[in-house]
C-alpha cells in the first residue's frame, strides 16, 4: 500500500494536477491486468470492455481542446 502511494505523490511533482487525477484512473486498469498476469486470473469481457472504455476515456480527455487552440486576438492598452 506504501509503494503505490508513495509513487503517485511523487509522479505528482512532475505532472500538472489535472493530468495526474487523469492518469490516476489507470490505477483499476493496471490492477486488472496485474491480476491476470501475476495471478492468472482469466479476463471477463466485461473486464475487457471496462479497460477500453477507460483507456479511451484518458485519450479523449488528453486531446487538446480545438477552441482553445484559436489564435486570441491582442488587444493593445489605449494611452
Amino acid at each position: 500500500m506504501l509503494a503505490p502511494f508513495s509513487l503517485y505523490f511523487a509522479g505528482l511533482q512532475h505532472l500538472e494536477p489535472t493530468r495526474a487525477i487523469v492518469v490516476s484512473c489507470l490505477e483499476p486498469v493496471f490492477s486488472i491486468v496485474i491480476a491476470a498476469v501475476a495471478l492468472g486470473e482469466l479476463l471477463r469481457p466485461l473486464q475487457t470492455l471496462g479497460i477500453v472504455l477507460v483507456l479511451v476515456a484518458i485519450v479523449i480527455v488528453q486531446l487538446p481542446d480545438r477552441k482553445t487552440q484559436q489564435e486570441i486576438p491582442l488587444v493593445e492598452p489605449m494611452e
